[in-house]
């Protein structure tokens, strides 16, 4: 009982020490709101820009290996059926994607419309069903009935339905023609110009396409796929690592491919792993400077607990003639500084907070794609509670470090000479 009347006389003290100079002690305040306020905010931003990476590879379908091979002497005719059913016999694969390209853009011709700057492209089923990217919108998605009956069937993107028929609902079961062949429109997509299928395309920017079954395009251009998808059974980077690397061995002993030279790979998971290394290194690279902006802030809460030991030298010598231990004086300028540096750092954490949901909702308009069929990067709150009371208890820390020496020296004050003062 007696330790709580201490300590809430202690508590009444130092707020009225506190309170009659507010701007000094705000100002003296000021490194530690920086300091946790800068750690929360960047932990935030590092947060959102690893969740939209991630958002952008999940819905891009990045997270997947693309297989391009050369046209040259060794391999001219591009991967046979043969060829394909091998290597989805690997273990650990679940499917390969097929990926035949035109290598002109093509004008499309719907009724008195046309277009003359269409992307067309051969896909197989397991785009649509397996890879995240291929967001059919309306209507259906390429079947393997499709592929295997060389149907003269097609999905357009929403931007060439929107041109061609001015909104995309027209366009289903609608028939467009180029290359003198008539196909029907039996869905509209909206991909984003990311996916991966597009990466070793020259018009992967374009949001004007035409999505054949990749067998129809074999059978009426007599273009072998050149490129493949590579969806694998796990998500586990090792157990797709072992995948990639056996599929490696085929294009290798069985094909006689040189890699960089007879086929190239592009594997996004390792893109992803740099990356986020990278964002790791910066981070620590931050926080080492709001940890210098939070020692600052310390040495100010020290020379301001001086100066006021110096201000307040006949308060302590009078509290020392009148019974105060050196231990209680110690104690009481000891918590004042302990309560600075920690209303600097709760102030700085609800600055924190603040800017963290600005960095998030701003990230999400920022970079939302799509009103009417929804944002291809959802809104992440990053609030980071547990960088919050790291940054709180170091404040605190802070506050019990710096603050000791001042402390120190006013317990040790002779009253005698503190009262001729």
């Amino acid at each position: 009982m007696k330790s709580i009347t201490i300590f809430t006389q202690n508590l009444k003290m130092v707020l009225r020490n506190i309170l009659s100079n507010k701007k000094r002690n705000f100002l003296t305040c000021l490194g530690s709101i920086l300091g946790v306020a800068a750690v929360m905010s960047m932990s935030a931003g590092f947060s959102v820009m690893t969740g939209i990476m991630s958002s952008t590879f999940t819905n891009s379908g990045l997270g997947n290996q693309i297989i391009y091979i050369y046209d040259n002497e060794t391999n001219s005719s591009g991967f046979t059926t043969q060829d394909i059913n091998n290597l989805e016999n690997i273990d650990g694969v679940l499917a390969l994607g097929p990926l035949i390209e035109l290598p002109n853009l093509q004008t499309v011709i719907s009724g008195y419309r046309s277009f003359d700057k269409t992307w067309v492209i051969g896909r197989s089923n397991s785009f649509y069903d397996i890879d995240t990217a291929g967001k059919v919108i309306l209507g259906r998605s390429i079947t393997e009935g499709d592929i295997r009956e060389k149907a003269k069937v097609c999905i357009i993107s929403k931007k060439l339905a929107e041109k061609l028929f001015n909104d995309a609902k027209t366009a289903l079961n609608k028939k467009i023609m180029f290359g003198n062949l008539e196909y029907e429109i039996v869905g509209v997509d909206n991909i984003l110009s990311g996916s991966l299928d597009r990466q070793m395309s020259l018009e992967s920017g374009n949001k004007y396409s035409v999505t054949l079954p990749y067998t129809t395009m074999e059978s009426v251009y007599g273009i072998s796929p050149r490129s493949f998808i590579v969806y694998c059974k796990s998500e586990e980077l090792e157990k797709k690592k072992k995948a990639h690397k056996e599929i490696k061995n085929y294009l290798e002993n069985i094909m006689h491919l040189k890699e960089d030279s007879g086929y190239i790979t592009m594997f996004g998971e390792d893109m992803l792993a740099e990356y986020q290394a990278q964002q790791k290194k910066q981070g620590r690279e931050q926080s080492l400077i709001a940890g210098i902006c939070m020692l600052v802030g310390g040495i100010g809460i020290m020379n301001m607990m001086f100066v006021s030991v110096t201000e307040r030298t006949k308060e302590i010598g009078l509290r020392k003639a009148l019974g105060a231990t050196p231990q209680r004086i110690q104690q009481q300028f000891l918590f004042e500084s302990v309560i600075l540096s920690l209303t600097g750092g709760v102030v700085g954490a609800v600055i924190g907070v603040i800017v963290s949901l600005i960095i998030s909702v701003g990230a999400f308009l920022l970079l939302r794609t799509d009103k009417e069929y929804g944002s291809a990067v959802p809104l992440m709150i990053s609030v980071d509670v547990p960088v919050m009371i790291l940054g709180l208890i170091f404040s605190v820390l802070i506050g019990v470090i710096f603050g000791w020496m001042p402390a120190r020296k006013a317990s040790r004050l002779n009253p005698i000479d503190a009262l001729k003062l």
